[in-house]
């Protein structure tokens, strides 16, 4: 039965085991789906606030620049030549309250913008004195002189006109035109720190490991997060990506492994499955245990009953009380074969006993005849040899032995008379 019980064990286990897994993988591909789904809309959500944020930027950098260009003192200004010092500083205290006065209403993010015209006059938002320097003659100027109608810069770590102390920088530059001429006389640059833009990711950051990338056709501008590199794409996860376009130009792409979502609810569903498990076999050894005790009794007991032949001679029933059905089968079965056995035990003692009555019947048809002459002969000589009381003796055992149909008296009747006409024989002797 041990055999037995350590088979059920296992068939339950394993049972449990394989439902187990198949409603793990059900569960799992249901789960990482509806991840992935949410994850996906939430990083179309965070892209839209990303995408309006950062348009915000654009259209604000638009706004100033139409707003110093359309200037009235600021085209008045271009249409004069670079005069004497007092004059110049006469203009420079009149523009840079006019840039100052704009950046105060009408701009948000941008930390300060600058007009540099070609004949080396400057003016400033900012009351961070310029860098001492020609900027007309500097490369970047140069660069910057050939946009048309804007360009947007790639980052770099100090202003390229203020002496701020300030680090992390990207740049817009416009062409400022002299409206009477239509001659380029220089350009406006509106500087940003890049801490602003980081700050709009991060605030944006739907969840954790979520990585935010701004590019150029050449460059990253800015990212928040780890970024995702090919190497992480070969280790089997998906890579879930969101790319949206910027007013301008610039790209902006989240990105995140699948495994940063899903990781935690692995490892909690792991725990699940381990914790039941552990349950699943506990309770698998206690339901072998007692479906093997309501299987193991009642077959202990039939063989118990069997190995008594007096239970089967007798033609006794046996009874098992039980709930299974199987083993209730298995009872009214056994009872049927032992009813049928005990049945063919009293069919073949009565075919014995008949052959036996035949047998008898032949054994005294074939004494019957001489015996009942030499019993009676002896009888009559007893008599006429005065020997009364032995001839009474062998009358009445003669007619007992007819009387008898049970074959051992029948046998002694025989004998008591054989013994008998030996004494009769003896006498006439």
């Amino acid at each position: 039965m041990k055999f037995f019980r350590v088979k059920l064990f296992r068939t339950i286990l394993s049972t449990a085991i394989i439902a187990m897994f198949i409603v793990s993988l059900i569960f799992s591909s249901l789960l990482v789906n509806e991840i992935k789904k949410r994850a996906q809309d939430t990083m179309q959500s965070s892209l839209t606030y990303y995408t309006d944020r950062m348009n915000e930027i654009v259209r604000e950098s638009n706004n100033v620049f139409a707003l110093i260009e359309d200037n009235l003192e600021v085209q008045k200004m271009l249409r004069e030549p670079k005069s004497e010092r007092s004059e110049w500083f006469r203009q420079r205290v009149q523009i840079d309250g006019i840039l100052v006065q704009t950046q105060a209403n009408n701009t948000r993010y941008m930390d300060a913008f600058y007009l540099i015209l070609d004949d080396g006059r400057y003016f400033k938002s900012t009351y961070f004195p310029f860098w001492d320097k020609d900027f007309e003659t500097e490369n970047w100027y140069h660069m910057a002189r050939s946009y048309h109608p804007s360009n947007w810069l790639d980052t770099y770590d100090s202003s390229l006109l203020a002496n701020n102390r300030k680090h992390g920088y990207t740049a817009v530059v416009y062409p400022i035109l002299n409206f009477r001429t239509g001659n380029r006389e220089g350009i406006i640059l509106m500087e940003f720190q890049t801490k602003i833009l980081i700050e709009i990711l991060e605030k944006g950051a739907a969840f954790e490991g979520l990585s935010v990338e701004i590019t150029n056709e050449d460059n990253v501008i800015v990212s928040v997060g780890d970024q995702i590199d090919a190497k992480d794409s070969r280790l089997g996860w998906d890579v879930l990506s969101e790319t949206g376009m910027l007013d301008n130009g610039w790209r902006i792409t989240l990105s995140c492994l699948l495994w940063d979502l899903i990781g935690d609810n692995v490892k909690i569903a792991g725990s699940i499955v381990l914790i039941s498990l552990i349950a699943i076999s506990i309770f698998s050894i206690y339901l072998s245990k007692d479906s093997s005790r309501e299987i193991s009794q009642p077959i202990e007991k039939l063989l118990s009953f069997m190995d008594d032949p007096q239970n089967i001679q007798q033609g006794k029933q046996l009874t098992i009380p039980t709930d299974v059905y199987e083993i209730n089968a298995l009872n009214v079965a056994f009872n049927t074969m032992l009813l049928r056995i005990n049945n063919l035990f009293l069919e073949l003692e009565a075919k014995q006993n008949a052959v036996r009555e035949a047998q008898f019947a032949a054994l005294q048809a074939q004494i019957n005849p001489h015996f009942l002459y030499n019993t009676l002969d002896n009888i009559s000589w007893q008599i006429r040899s005065g020997n009364y009381d032995q001839a009474l003796k062998s009358l009445m055992a003669f007619s007992r032995f007819f009387r008898n149909k049970d074959r051992v008296k029948f046998f002694a009747g025989l004998i008591a008379i054989l013994v008998s006409g030996f004494h009769s024989v003896k006498a006439r002797i």
